[in-house]
């Protein structure tokens, strides 16, 4: 992939999260929260169009120069050791951080993956600070090209993991007997957009003016629908410049999956799915790419994950819930979205727009996939991937989580994760025991 300016800065922000976080970080990722670290080392970040976490850089990533602290002395060995401690959570609450003794044998992996974009800012810095912290041994290379390239490398076998946002269809399935979905975060997807206006609060929509916009009927921004939902907002007479996903999108899935659930003549007309046709519009490669246009149209509108939204300081726009509220995105409102009661078995599931009895909910919130199958060959690749994702959505991983504003898996979900885990074997004997 060809590295652009836009992402090189974006990604050396996201590398560099352990310098500008402290102690409270590093104690997260495996030491012990009372622990002083020992005075900072630094490490070269990869900065190609694939994340690449290495303590040294491989040929294939040109240095960045960004700075990373290491980990507190003593909490990993060159050949991922075990790492003990408890996590002091952003709640306050102290938490157990569990034991990873050595991992693939003290080997050196390198895993693959590749997939979601609506990910890839907490899976670059999870994987910097799995590196540092856990296994030195152990690097990941991801590549950021969303949902659909990820399902369509893993079921092809030339990458290590995907990862997607929309889970696989039965067809897709049938294609890749094996996979197992395993989710590790949640998230919100958001309507951000570039409009001149006076004051500061950002414009509230209902999923049905969203609806309308995506389809065409709403084409000026003071349209009387737009007015409604902002009725103390002076709107200008402005076209309105709709950005869609032009790749295969998890995001874009659960976009459309929001815009289903509430307009049936959308769902009959445009459908779910990572690429759909949409009525109108321009096409934008990956969240960085639907950032970049919007910022660049007067009067432009996208769909982006929260997080590319804060960090090209583009508006965050509220969306009407079930309940009747206009929301606005942030963790909590997701994860209120992410609470559902039971799971089914092979954790493929849908969380936008809840029912109205769960308040405070944000309705178009979606869910982050690892795509892996369970039958492997290589070991150490394997218990290298089996403990990346026990880490991840471990106390400490969950920590990282909440810092770039992704809302991590709630507990009951966690317990059908391990279960999954527990599916994986390396020529029919169970890595994770």
């Amino acid at each position: 992939m060809r590295l652009t300016t836009k992402r090189f800065n974006r990604r050396t922000m996201l590398m560099g999260v352990a310098a500008t976080t402290g102690t409270a970080i590093l104690a997260a990722c495996g030491g012990s929260a009372t622990e002083a670290p020992k005075p900072a080392a630094t490490t070269a970040t990869g900065a190609t169009g694939a994340t690449t976490v290495a303590t040294k850089a491989p040929t294939t990533a040109a240095a960045s120069g960004t700075a990373a602290t290491a980990a507190p002395a003593g909490t990993v060995a060159a050949s991922g050791s075990a790492v003990t401690g408890t996590t002091t959570t952003s709640s306050g609450v102290a938490a157990v951080q569990p034991t990873f003794g050595p991992i693939a044998g003290g080997a050196t992996v390198q895993l693959t993956g590749a997939g979601s974009t609506f990910i890839n800012p907490l899976l670059t810095t999870w994987a910097q600070a799995f590196n540092q912290s856990v296994a030195k041994n152990v690097t990941i290379n991801y590549q950021s090209i969303g949902s659909g390239g990820g399902i369509q490398q893993i079921t092809q076998k030339t990458v290590d993991f995907g990862a997607t946002d929309a889970p696989l269809t039965d067809d897709q399935l049938k294609a890749a007997p094996g996979i197992l979905h395993i989710p590790m975060v949640h998230g919100p997807v958001v309507a951000t957009y570039n409009l001149k206006l006076d004051g500061t609060k950002p414009l509230q929509f209902s999923g049905q003016t969203l609806v309308d916009i995506y389809s065409g009927i709403i084409t000026k921004w003071n349209d009387k629908a737009i007015a409604a939902d902002n009725p103390d907002v002076k709107l200008p007479n402005t076209d309105i410049a709709v950005v869609y996903r032009s790749d295969g999108s998890g995001t874009t899935s659960i976009w459309v999956d929001f815009f289903s659930k509430i307009s049936k003549d959308w769902e009959t007309k445009v459908g779910r799915g990572t690429s759909v046709k949409f009525p109108v519009g321009i096409g934008a490669k990956g969240n960085e790419g639907i950032a970049g246009q919007v910022k660049q149209v007067d009067g432009g509108i996208g769909y982006v994950e929260l997080a590319y939204a804060l960090e090209n300081k583009l508006p965050v726009s509220a969306v009407k819930n079930a309940a009747g509220e206009f929301i606005t995105a942030n963790p909590d409102a997701a994860s209120k979205a992410a609470a559902l009661p039971s799971y089914p078995d092979d954790l493929r599931f849908s969380i936008t727009n809840p029912p109205a009895e769960v308040k405070g909910a944000y309705p178009i919130t979606g869910t982050t996939w690892i795509i892996a199958y369970s039958q492997q060959t290589n070991k150490a690749k394997t218990d290298s991937l089996v403990t990346f994702i026990r880490w991840a959505i471990s106390p400490a991983g969950d920590e990282i989580a909440k810092q770039k504003n992704y809302p991590p898996i709630p507990a009951s979900l966690k317990e059908k994760v391990t279960g999954q885990l527990k599916k994986i074997t390396v020529n029919g004997e169970p890595v994770y025991k």
